[in-house]
């Protein structure tokens, strides 16, 4: 068989897999709290304090909030329509290029919060026919025979997840090699996220280095493996399962919860299995390669690649997924607030273990630190210790203060160690209230 026919042979699909994809990606944008928050962060231009790597260039325009609002409103309705299916293409266009502006305000609230993989399949949706099943626009319509018409989007979808997982597993490996899925150095990087969400999980796999060795390897694995099982229609299920374990492992003991990714796994589906049968089986004529399909892929793996491989996790629309990368300790900054007197006394504002504080907010919180590499300005560190002083009843404390300090804290995250005073401190700023 020639090489043409081959490739044509290999990315023949039906057209479900692409409509699954389409109704999934936009059934969890539209319900995304980032979209949703849109307008109140544009009234509240104090909170967008971040500048990750291509919306630097936004801190220099405030939008109003009338404009942020009757952009959520195009992008809920340009979502209906894709998700029924209703001028499929031009809809999923219309919802990737509002979203991608709405999202770009909770992106500079804090640390970047990389759900830009929906953005990204919305482009490839966009140039592909993701509505010739189930959807309005295939009412009344035979179901299409299978075709690289299909084939080729799913393709370059499952290629963006793969280099979703490829270049954190490369850049762990790298800077910490094969110790890095050490049982020290996953119980320190566990240990972190316990520390931030303020809790333990039910069962404390930390008892247990053993497993905890043979999982760190295990995601090593499954992060430089995942491209390739995903790619290949063989092992296509064998990615499924794996990714769906690797996910819930996160959720039960490192607490962070990924749907918006994990449900993109309608691509690893073995669509040909199920519903290949009820495609016509008469002989259809040879599909040209969908050249929009493969220029947008093209591009958008380009552009995660390079990103991926500068190993760049603080930028917007394109960013290497979180590395985890280098082995840790178990240590974690915090940002502390002293409010001090006029005869000297300082009372000193941590953080209480008893309110969660989001993702979200400990992204504001390291930005602040000065963990990715940008030194804050006076009036967000301010704002954030009047925050502070108001959440932990240090208001008469604030009303009365001559000067408030910023200090960056290290603390332990063991468990034993939670509210102990930290193990050391630096003054970062010291500002009148």
């Amino acid at each position: 068989m020639a090489p043409e026919k081959r490739i044509r042979r290999a990315l023949t699909e039906p057209a479900y897999g692409l409509a699954a994809l389409r109704i999934v990606v936009v059934a969890m944008l539209l319900i995304t709290p980032e979209l949703r928050q849109a307008p109140a962060l544009a009234a509240a231009p104090e909170r967008l304090v971040a500048a990750p790597e291509g919306l630097g260039w936004l801190a220099d325009f405030q939008f109003s909030p009338t404009l942020v609002s009757g952009m959520r409103l195009l992008a809920y309705s340009a979502g209906a329509c894709a998700l029924l299916g209703y001028w499929s293409r031009l809809s999923c266009a219309v919802l990737a290029l509002a979203a991608t502006f709405l999202l770009s305000f909770a992106e500079r609230v804090g640390a970047t919060l990389h759900a830009m993989h929906m953005l990204w399949l919305l482009a490839l949706l966009a140039a592909s026919r993701s509505g010739d099943v189930w959807s309005l626009d295939a009412w009344g319509r035979a179901v299409p025979a299978p075709s690289i018409t299909y084939g080729v989007p799913l393709c370059a979808a499952r290629a963006l997840l793969g280099v979703v997982y490829f270049f954190p597993g490369l850049h762990k490996l790298l800077s910490g090699g094969l110790e890095w899925g050490s049982a020290a150095n996953v119980t320190a990087i566990m240990y972190g996220k316990w520390f931030q969400h303020g809790r333990l999980p039910e069962l404390r796999i930390d008892h247990y280095p053993v497993l905890l060795a043979l999982g760190g390897l295990g995601v090593l694995m499954f992060e430089l493996s995942f491209i390739v099982l995903a790619l290949l229609p063989k092992t296509r299920v064998v990615a499924l399962g794996l990714g769906l374990a690797f996910h819930l492992s996160t959720r039960l003991f490192f607490f962070i919860d990924f749907p918006s990714l994990w449900g993109c796994y309608v691509v690893l589906l073995p669509w040909q299995c199920w519903l290949g049968r009820r495609t016509p089986a008469a002989r259809e004529p040879v599909a040209n390669w969908p050249r929009a399909s493969l220029v947008v892929g093209g591009a958008l793996l380009l552009a995660t690649a390079v990103q991926g491989a500068r190993g760049q996790t603080q930028a917007y629309p394109f960013a290497c997924y979180p590395t985890f990368e280098g082995l840790m300790q178990p240590v974690a900054p915090d940002l502390v607030v002293e409010l001090v007197a006029p005869d000297g006394h300082a009372t000193r504002l941590e953080r209480d273990f008893g309110r969660y504080r989001t993702q979200q907010q400990w992204g504001t919180v390291y930005w602040l630190l000065g963990a990715y590499g940008h030194l804050p300005g006076d009036a967000p560190l301010r704002a954030f210790a009047r925050e502070q002083a108001q959440l932990r009843g240090g208001q008469q404390e604030l009303d009365r203060a001559q000067s408030m300090r910023l200090l960056a804290a290290d603390y332990s995250t063991r468990p034993e160690d939670w509210g102990k005073p930290p193990l050391g401190t630096r003054v970062l700023r010291e500002l009148p209230p």
